[in-house]
């Protein structure tokens, strides 16, 4: 019986998290700089959109074909040069060349 009151009793104090706007009513949470809070915000949702832009690019690129998936990550995301991708790839840079072109005329298309 003792166990099951216990129970009782803690299961009636449930958690119940404080409002964000209780949050910044009370004085423990004091902007001081709202300028640099503004900028702080401004950053933060531009680095969001830039980071949805860049999963939305990424699911694009998956539907593309290998060869053009293979030239534009290299160029792209691990930035090599047209040379170093020629050679990693074992083909002419004209061919790397026409390949990221190709590749994203095809993914222009896809957006």
């Amino acid at each position: 019986i003792a166990t099951n009151e216990v129970n009782y009793f803690y299961r009636k104090q449930k958690y119940s998290p404080s409002s964000l706007d209780l949050l910044l009513d009370s004085s423990e949470f004091d902007i001081r700089n709202r300028e640099s809070f503004e900028e702080e915000k401004t950053r933060i949702e531009k680095e969001l959109k830039d980071h949805n832009d860049f999963i939305r690019v990424q699911k694009k690129l998956k539907q593309l074909p290998v060869k053009y998936q293979e030239v534009i990550a290299l160029k792209y995301f691990e930035e090599k040069s047209i040379k170093e991708i020629s050679e990693i790839l074992g083909k002419k840079e004209g061919t790397i060349k026409s390949l990221i072109s190709r590749g994203l005329q095809k993914l222009r298309e896809s957006f």
